[in-house]
C-alpha cells in the first residue's frame, strides 16, 4: 500500500517524528496545520470529546482510518514525503463543521 511503513521503515524511524492530533467534542481539532518532518511519521489521534475518525484526503491512502471514542486513543503511521496532507474526519457533517487540518512536511 502507498505510504504504509514496512516493518524496516518502523525499526529506523525517528522517535521524535510524531503529531497528536487530538479530536475535541466541538467538531474541530486542535490546530488547523500540523508539522512534520519526511519519512515515517506517527500520528496520534486523541479523543478529547464525541466519535470521531481520522482519514486522509488522497485515494492513495484509503488503508489510514484511525477512530476514537469514549477516552480512547488511537495510532498509526505513515510515509510522509513533503508536501501537504489534508486530514478529516468523514463522519457525516463533522469536515464540514471545521474537522479538517493540513500536516505540512517539509
Amino acid at each position: 500500500d502507498f505510504g504504509k511503513p514496512t516493518e524496516a521503515d518502523l525499526a529506523t524511524a525517528d522517535p521524535a517524528n510524531v503529531i497528536d492530533i487530538d479530536a475535541l467534542g466541538t467538531n474541530q481539532f486542535q490546530a488547523k496545520e500540523f508539522t512534520a518532518a519526511p519519512g515515517v511519521l506517527r500520528i496520534n489521534f486523541i479523543r478529547k470529546g464525541g466519535s470521531h475518525r481520522l482519514k486522509i484526503k488522497d485515494p492513495r491512502f484509503n488503508w489510514f482510518d484511525l477512530a476514537v471514542n469514549a477516552g480512547t486513543q488511537q495510532s498509526g503511521d505513515i510515509i510522509a514525503e513533503p508536501g501537504k496532507y489534508y486530514v478529516f474526519c468523514p463522519i457525516p457533517g463533522h469536515e464540514e463543521a471545521g474537522m479538517f487540518a493540513n500536516i505540512v512536511v517539509k
